[in-house]
């Protein structure tokens, strides 16, 4: 073998090794995001309500005990499939303030009395923003990053800019961040061609799996939302009158959206 022969191998296993200790990295690196993106489902409980709203998750935050924890995995994000309601746990903020005329703050305030709730099932409350255009990536990004795209972006929820104002939404939202909601983002346009109350318990719909299908749905979960105002303990009347609301809500907002103006009932 000549010199350069020699050289010329030396060159390429030296290649090869590089390409594999490349590989090795990013396959260290998928494991240390895994791992942490599994710590931090554990502090983010999925156990939520999500909103009517068709379109995919992109992540989800909260703040806990002082610290930003952000799951980007789609899979783990949507682990347990979110049952869906108009405005997310926002929706429970804002019947309370219009069915039952509680006030937003303190003690027996509608916030109070939503969260109480959803500790009685099990649940976090949670809302959403929005990427509509695709303008905010995750990837490559620090949680520095993240937390503070969030902090600037949370007036991206349109039922709550409906419900309040864009600046009475954006002032609860930043409240809700404080208090260790939930924040999820949600990606791209709306692309829903139906709206489907669903009656039935333990069936929603899995909105990653619905946009990469190209069938993207309004939904709304009735038989979760009544436990929901159930565990309000305001009574019978309240729950009525409460699910008259939703149901009007998610009407409208169908209509609004994407010009949906018939609602289909399923037993799922």
């Amino acid at each position: 073998m000549t010199k350069k022969e020699t050289l010329d191998k030396v060159n390429a296993n030296m290649k090869v090794a590089v390409k594999i200790r490349q590989t090795l990295d990013a396959q260290r690196r998928e494991r240390n995001e895994d791992v942490q993106n599994k710590e931090n489902l554990a502090a983010i409980n999925v156990n939520t309500f999500g909103c009517m709203d068709g379109r995919k998750i992109i992540f989800k935050s909260r703040k806990n005990e002082g610290q930003w924890v952000t799951v980007t995995d789609q899979k783990a994000a949507v682990e347990v499939v979110e049952p869906h309601v108009p405005g997310a746990g926002l929706g429970f903020i804002a019947v309370l303030e219009q069915v039952a005329h509680l006030p937003q703050d303190g003690i027996g305030g509608a916030i109070e009395v939503a969260e109480a709730a959803f500790k009685t099932l099990g649940m976090e409350p949670q809302f959403h923003i929005d990427n509509k255009h695709g303008d905010f990536s995750v990837e490559g990004k620090t949680d520095k990053e993240i937390f503070a795209f969030i902090e600037t972006h949370v007036e991206g929820c349109g039922f709550a800019a409906l419900i309040w104002g864009k600046e009475g939404a954006v002032a609860l939202l930043h409240k809700l961040i404080q208090r260790g909601w939930i924040v999820e983002m949600l990606g791209g346009e709306h692309g829903e061609e139906k709206a489907l109350e669903i009656e039935s318990g333990g069936k929603a719909i899995d909105t990653a799996k619905a946009t990469e299908a190209h069938a993207q749905r309004f939904t709304f979960n009735k038989k979760e939302t009544q436990r929901a105002l159930e565990a309000m303990e305001r009574g019978e009347t309240f729950v009525a009158d409460s699910m008259r609301w939703f149901t009007q809500k998610f009407a409208d907002i169908a209509l609004a959206l994407r010009k949906i103006d018939t609602v289909s009932s399923v037993r799922a």
